[in-house]
């Protein structure tokens, strides 16, 4: 994969809801918890129900999956200098929840392209 331009945190969680594919998400009722710590970071919730993906601030009581890193890192697996799969094995990644989730978030989004 390319690198690409880096994005904030923000940006990266709030581009989800374009990116979101309705049409694998059928039947799909879960909430997306993101911790993202240090400088830059910020805690946000995306609610995927009804075929819809909707992003939220904060902490949500219930989530399905929790994603937590340092913000810095998370931003590199965006723009594809880190891989999300060397930042899991190498513990800068971290998630709490149901994993097997995870696996199926890259049909459910839309892969980033700039």
């Amino acid at each position: 994969m390319a690198v690409l331009p880096r994005r904030t945190i923000k940006q990266i969680i709030s581009g989800m809801e374009q990116s979101f594919v309705p049409e694998n998400a059928e039947g799909l009722k879960a909430v997306l918890q993101y911790k993202m710590n240090g400088e830059g970071g910020g805690n946000y919730h995306v609610v995927i129900k009804d075929k819809k993906a909707s992003v939220h601030e904060g902490i949500h009581a219930h989530p399905t999956l929790t994603f937590i890193a340092l913000a810095e890192d998370y931003i590199k697996m965006d723009s594809g200098e880190l891989s999300g799969v060397k930042a899991f094995f190498s513990k800068k990644l971290i998630l709490e929840g149901d994993t097997k989730l995870a696996g199926k978030l890259p049909k459910i989004f839309r892969p980033r392209e700039e």
